[in-house]
């Protein structure tokens, strides 16, 4: 998976959340409308499922997925969409610091919280 593909499914993750594209099912999970590829196919996800092919055939964090993430104020890594972590570690001179750190692979750029 190359870095532009993870880029694209987040920005069409951004577009769905923004657009109205994912609504919130009252027994819990999302249905998202699949808008962008044109298909209009509506899709149950959760935050850590959905049944689009992404998903399904490729195994792959999708755009659904991201935006139910989204929705519900999930951190995620920028570069992959996998859930973060929050650690703390010591920054020489700053003292201990926080950071939201990839739980799928811990090379991806840490976010800095303060």
């Amino acid at each position: 998976m190359t870095q532009a593909q993870y880029s694209t499914r987040t920005i069409k993750a951004n577009g769905l959340a923004a657009n109205g594209g994912i609504v919130k099912l009252a027994a819990g999970g999302y249905v998202a409308v699949d808008t962008v590829a044109g298909s209009g196919l509506g899709h149950v996800v959760t935050i850590d499922s959905c049944d689009c092919a992404d998903r399904v055939y490729r195994n792959v964090i999708c755009k659904h997925m991201r935006a139910a993430r989204l929705a519900e104020g999930v951190a995620c890594c920028s570069t992959c969409g996998s859930r973060t972590r929050y650690e703390v570690h010591h920054v020489g001179g700053r003292g201990d610091t926080g950071f939201l750190v990839c739980r799928a692979d811990r090379s991806h750029k840490a976010s800095r919280v303060d």
